[in-house]
């Protein structure tokens, strides 16, 4: 089609950037197999997880969850947040 000129390089970029998510060029690009959605979901899963242990304080503190394939190197630890002093805070939002 390219060689018929019924379709232009202009018309191709735009179908090739226009891919569905689940295209395998798409994955390619991305570095892995996973939309968008699917990332989003795993955070909102790991956030109410540490929210609900927070709020509840019982228990050990949850292991995130990750998608199959995106474990990192320390998978075994769980988070590890320091709170930041109320005026340090104050400064960094300019306050």
């Amino acid at each position: 089609m390219l060689r018929t000129g019924e379709l232009s390089w202009r018309d191709l970029a735009v179908l090739v950037k226009h891919l569905p998510e689940e295209s395998a060029y798409r994955r390619e690009i991305a570095g892995h197999p996973w939309r968008v959605s699917d990332v989003l979901l795993t955070s909102i899963v790991n956030l109410l997880r540490l929210l609900t242990w927070q709020w509840g304080g019982k228990g050990k503190q949850p292991k995130p969850i990750y998608l199959p394939g995106t474990e990192p190197e320390n998978a075994d630890k769980t988070w590890s947040v320091k709170p930041r002093p109320i005026e340090e805070m104050k400064r960094l939002l300019g306050w």
